[in-house]
């Protein structure tokens, strides 16, 4: 295959086990931008398919979400709402992306925003409709043909075919000096166990400089937060889009956490 970030060709193998099923799952590592993925990279209809039915059964054995993941949920919906608010985005007509039990759509349009939100599973997006009357959708980013002022994926791009032609269709629903705002897994998490960093969900695993780098045709960077097993990029809108400049390559010093699993 060919590097979704540069289109490079030359790989380097990290990893052949997955960390849920144990079985088969080839990961590699891009040596000319180091970018880490699946290879090969399943089709979007594979994967429309797979969350539409599978994936929340497969990870975490529901077709709703229980109580332990919606007080979680609610938490983290408070916390990233903090992260938009220190960056005074406080407001405006919001889509969340990947919306799960809908605990964040109903959070922040509690505190401003026009909140609406599309979630592929039918479960969780039902119980987002029941439990809290939240303007969940069920489908996938490519049904939405609306614009907004903010647009959030959290834990989304990582389950994505092909995150740069992503960032383009985000970059068309986003009114002019709109936000976006994504969290992702931190490859370069130390804290991360190596023994359950690769399966079958996550396509693609970002360090902040591949995040960045797959959306920089599209959109700057704000505000980053990679302090923790987790990346946060608040980006903004680009008044027109840039040509695709090849990303300097990062080492991944860290190849401990992902190099340990090919052991």
């Amino acid at each position: 295959m060919s590097c979704t970030l540069c289109g490079g060709s030359d790989f380097k193998l990290i990893s052949e086990k997955d960390s849920k099923s144990k079985g088969e799952l080839i990961v590699c590592l891009c040596n000319t931008c180091s970018m880490v993925s699946q290879n090969p990279i399943p089709t979007e209809q594979e994967v429309e398919q797979y969350y539409a039915t599978e994936y929340r059964q497969d990870y975490k054995q529901v077709f709703e979400p229980k109580l332990k993941h919606v007080y979680r949920a609610g938490n983290l919906a408070l916390n990233r709402l903090g992260f938009l608010t220190k960056n005074s985005v406080t407001f405006g007509k919001l889509l969340d992306v990947g919306a799960g039990g809908g605990e964040f759509t109903y959070v922040s349009s509690q505190s401003g925003f026009d909140s609406t939100g599309i979630e592929p599973n039918i479960g969780y997006s039902n119980y987002a409709k029941d439990q809290y009357q939240a303007n969940v959708k069920t489908g996938q980013l490519v049904d939405i043909d609306d614009k907004f002022d903010v647009i959030t994926m959290f834990h989304v791009m990582e389950h994505i075919p092909d995150p740069v032609k992503t960032f383009k269709k985000l970059y068309d629903l986003l009114n002019e000096d709109g936000s976006l705002f994504i969290e992702v897994p931190n490859i370069e998490s130390f804290s991360q166990s190596p023994d359950n960093t690769f399966f079958k969900a996550h396509i693609h695993y970002f360090s902040a400089a591949t995040l960045i780098a797959c959306a920089g045709q599209y959109f700057d960077s704000i505000d980053l937060d990679n302090s923790d097993n987790n990346i946060r990029v608040l980006f903004s809108k680009r008044s027109s889009i840039k040509k695709f400049e090849l990303p300097i390559r990062v080492d991944i010093e860290v190849s401990k956490t992902i190099l340990a699993q090919k052991g």
